[in-house]
């Protein structure tokens, strides 16, 4: 939280509030989104495959089915594609 003055937490860097800090909205979406992408950051890796609902890959992943021939058919998976983080 950028305009947050108290301390910062030690494993992903976040600023936490001091008594005269307000919290507004923009301030907790700002958290909860850094939230979100430490822990895209951390949980998904270069290279790793993973089973993906729907037919598109999100930003930052290709689509890994049409690299092994039939992979999506062997695995009996419909409405879910194999998706390779970039």
């Amino acid at each position: 939280m950028s305009d947050a003055t108290g301390t910062v937490t030690t494993n992903y860097g976040f600023k936490t509030l001091d008594d005269g800090d307000r919290a507004g909205y923009a301030g907790i979406n700002e958290l909860i989104t850094s939230i979100d992408t430490n822990l895209e950051d951390d949980t998904f890796v270069a290279d790793m495959i993973v089973l993906y609902p729907g037919a598109t890959p999100p930003a930052g992943w290709t689509d890994f089915d049409s690299t092994i021939t039939g992979l999506q058919a062997s695995m009996a998976v419909t409405g879910y594609i194999w998706i390779k983080k970039n």
